[in-house]
């Protein structure tokens, strides 16, 4: 039985899809769709398809229309085609979406699988709107309803199966009504799923809607379902169904009620809406706010600011004017709350003061004083923290434009509140708020010469307090970073902001500390190069660059020492160091011979940059300096590629100085030659390869005391190999003679053993023979005998 449904099912959804008929433009009288002609009624306890496949009965209808398809007018068979699908075929598909899977179970008794007819049942929904689509607009208008209702029911059942064939219909049926429809939806939804475990299926149905229609949306296509759409989310995050989210049996036993996906329909809404209709979406999360919320409660506010902001960024209607001018309406409204009350209660006016030379007992302390503030509203902030981060998105994906005057215009009132926000007392908008600074510091605003002093003495205040060693950590350690690329903002972006000498000693003792901590080197760099720029002079600075320049070599990470390369030049270049120079010129050239290749390396790199970027008159001073340890790199550095780069080094340098510097250098390498030792006659030489190389044909002038050097070097050297060829030779001939004496020494002792085996030999022979003869006597004697 389950399977002849199934197929009836699909078999009638087959035949409404191929509805080939178009009667949307027929004109129709509004009673007859409510005077239905009297037909074969059909109870409730049987079931439509009873009906529909009855035993050979043919409606009369069907054969009038049959005989008005060849006899009568196009209009008039139009007309009965639609009476015919109203009073007769709408009715009893109707009947059949109604049917429960439990009511078809008690008249087949065979049948168990009720959810799955249930399943089959729903589709007939979107075949019917597709139906209700060729008919016309009234007619769509009076049915629709009906069918959306029988939908909504649907949801409420408690297999889920059923629910989400119900919404996946749903879905379908709104992409094919179209999006102006989708209030109307939303609206049957809201009034048919209204208790219990339903809300959590209304809020996930929402979703399902939203997020499948969101490519169809235009802005504005949901401002009439805001109020809608506003309730539903916000009891779903608020109301009951967020506190029964939390029990473990609503979340085993509905799976809607796992996880909410409320915060993500707030970002589709506010991706969709109009400008003006944004503060209606957020008037409900501002009343949760202002009724002092618990903090499971704030931080469901909180994570759907942070949905609705990216739904604002992600907001086509959005022109640089709205967006503006709704962040600063709601910086405005935040920033009473957020400034800190700078009326304290001093001691002296509490406690009395000791005098000098008082030896009265003081009285015994009395209870009271002034009673400490309640603050009311904890979760005020949350509100600015939205705005702050809508300014931040803003100026991080570059909507404003430096070069337009009337975003200058708009931006320039921005910075007065940014100067107070600078001094709240929650972390996070305090680092939201340096975020924002380092942004309009980038715009030639006109407020920003009055504020200045103003950001500098609160970015020092915030150092001071959350900076100290072991303050940062968590939140704040971001806000530590973002005061210090404030800081290095602030100081970059305006040439006369003033810093005191203790300000300036606080900077570099964070630097110092900063510069060996992995986590906080990204910020400390930035921050040293803006104070090199501005040439402030201290004691304590000498000390941090002769950190830099030791990191600058002995540092593990490429990074750091490119960093440190990088601050240590532009230190040497900058600041007013006078004669202190060579100090640090020298902790370059004794780590030429540092034991470790990178830090060889880095060295190098560090002398082609003073070459390449020392002005002329200071490279010809320092020039000999340099010279004389990178020609010794040249033979005593194991490492081809340090030794390939110490002549780099040297060619830049006879580049960079004058004629007159090159000929006393070159003197130095005639003087090695001159001391006929080949190490030092090898490096001269190279030297002066690397000299021809960079002067080209000028270097004909040096030949004239170069050549016979040359010769003698060579004849040096020839004399040197001739010496040793003559000491292979010998060592050749003493092992020849030393063969000589071996073989003969060999040929002796061959020699005797062979006389010995001959002597051995011709005794044995002898014996033989005297045995032979003595044999042959005695043989005489007896035979004579006998």
């Amino acid at each position: 039985m389950y399977i002849y449904i199934t197929y009836v099912h699909r078999l009638i959804v087959a035949v409404l899809n191929g509805f080939h008929f178009s009667l949307t433009d027929l004109p129709i009288n509004n009673s007859n769709d409510c005077d239905p002609p009297p037909s074969k009624q059909v109870s409730e306890e049987d079931h439509p398809l009873d009906v529909e496949m009855g035993d050979g009965d043919v409606n009369s209808e069907e054969v009038d229309i049959d005989l008005a398809m060849h006899t009568e007018e196009p209009l008039a068979l139009s007309q009965k085609i639609h009476n015919s699908i109203i009073h007769s075929l709408l009715p009893e598909l109707k009947k059949s979406l109604a049917k429960q899977g439990e009511t078809l179970g008690q008249k087949y008794r065979g049948l168990t699988h009720f959810e799955e007819v249930d399943i089959l049942r729903v589709p007939l929904a979107l075949a019917m709107v597709k139906l209700l689509q060729s008919l016309p607009e009234g007619t769509l208008n009076t049915h629709l309803p009906g069918v959306l209702l029988k939908i909504c029911n649907c949801l409420k059942n408690r297999d889920r199966d059923v629910r989400d064939a119900a919404r996946h219909t749903l879905l379908k049926m709104t992409q094919s009504l179209g999006v102006k429809y989708f209030p109307y939806i939303v609206k049957e939804m809201k009034q048919a799923l209204t208790k219990g475990y339903q809300v959590h299926v209304l809020s996930h149905s929402l979703f399902v809607l939203l997020n499948g229609l969101s490519s169809d949306f235009s802005v504005g296509c949901l401002d009439v379902c805001l109020a809608e759409i506003s309730d539903i989310l916000t009891n779903d995050l608020f109301g009951v169904p967020a506190e029964e989210r939390e029990t473990p049996e609503a979340i085993s036993k509905l799976p809607e009620a796992k996880s909410t996906k409320s915060f993500d329909s707030y970002a589709l809404v506010a991706s969709k809406l109009s400008p003006s209709l944004l503060p209606d979406l957020i008037l409900p999360l501002k009343e949760m706010i202002e009724g002092n919320p618990t903090a499971k409660v704030a931080k469901r506010v909180e994570d759907s600011l942070w949905k609705i902001s990216h739904g604002i960024q992600n907001n086509q209607g959005f022109t640089v004017e709205h967006y503006l001018m709704f962040i600063y309406d709601l910086l405005m409204d935040a920033i009473p709350q957020l400034t800190v009350n700078r009326n304290f209660v001093k001691p002296s006016d509490v406690l009395p003061t000791n005098t000098q030379h008082n030896f009265l007992i003081p009285s015994e302390p009395q209870r009271g004083g002034p009673k400490p503030t309640v603050q009311h509203n904890v979760s005020g902030h949350l509100l600015t923290q939205f705005g702050l981060r809508l300014l931040f998105a803003g100026f991080k994906k570059e909507k404003f434009i430096a070069s337009s005057t009337e975003h200058i215009q708009m931006l320039d009132p921005f910075v007065p509140l940014i100067t107070n926000m600078i001094t709240a007392k929650q972390v996070r908008v305090l680092s939201l708020s340096l975020r924002c600074l380092q942004g309009i510091l980038r715009f030639p605003l006109p407020s920003l010469a009055r504020h200045a002093n103003g950001i500098k003495e609160s970015l020092f205040t915030i150092l001071g307090n959350y900076a100290r060693k072991g303050a940062a950590i968590g939140d704040n350690q971001e806000l530590v970073n973002a005061a210090f690329k404030a800081m290095t903002a602030v100081l970059r972006s305006n040439s006369e902001i003033h810093i005191t000498d203790d300000q300036l000693q606080l900077l570099l003792t964070f630097i110092e500390e900063d510069i060996h901590d992995s986590q906080r080197q990204v910020t400390a760099f930035p921050l040293l190069k803006a104070i090199l720029s501005k040439k402030f002079v201290a004691d304590e600075m000498l000390e941090v660059m002769t950190s830099i320049g030791q990191l600058a070599i002995k540092s593990e990470s490429d990074t750091i020492r490119a960093q440190c390369r990088q601050v240590f030049i532009q230190f040497l270049l900058d600041y007013p160091l006078g004669n202190k120079i060579h100090k640090y010129l020298s902790l370059v050239v004794s780590n030429l011979s540092y034991e470790v290749q990178s830090g060889r390396e880095s060295v190098l790199e560090l002398c082609n940059s003073i070459f390449v970027k020392f002005p002329p008159h200071l490279l010809q001073k320092q020039a000999s300096f340099f010279f004389v340890p990178l020609c010794c790199q040249l033979v005593n550095d194991p490492s081809p590629l340090c030794r390939e780069m110490a002549s780099l080094n040297i060619k830049t340098l006879f580049q960079k100085i004058r004629v007159a510097k090159r000929t006393e250098l070159s003197s130095f390498l005639l003087t090695w030659l001159k001391e006929n030792k080949v190490l030092q006659c090898q490096l001269a030489i190279q030297a002066f390869g690397i000299l021809a190389e960079v002067e080209g044909l000028e270097f004909r002038t040096r030949l004239e005391g170069l050549l016979p050097q040359l010769l003698k070097c060579i004849t040096l050297q020839t004399d040197a190999t001739d010496h040793e060829e003559l000491k292979q030779k010998k060592t050749l001939n003493e092992v020849e003679e030393d063969s000589k004496e071996l073989a003969e020494e060999d040929n002796k002792e061959l020699a005797e053993e062979d006389n010995k085996e001959l002597a051995e030999e011709d005794n044995k022979e002898l014996a033989e023979e005297d045995n032979k003869e003595l044999a042959e006597e005695d043989n005489k004697e007896l035979a004579e005998e006998d």
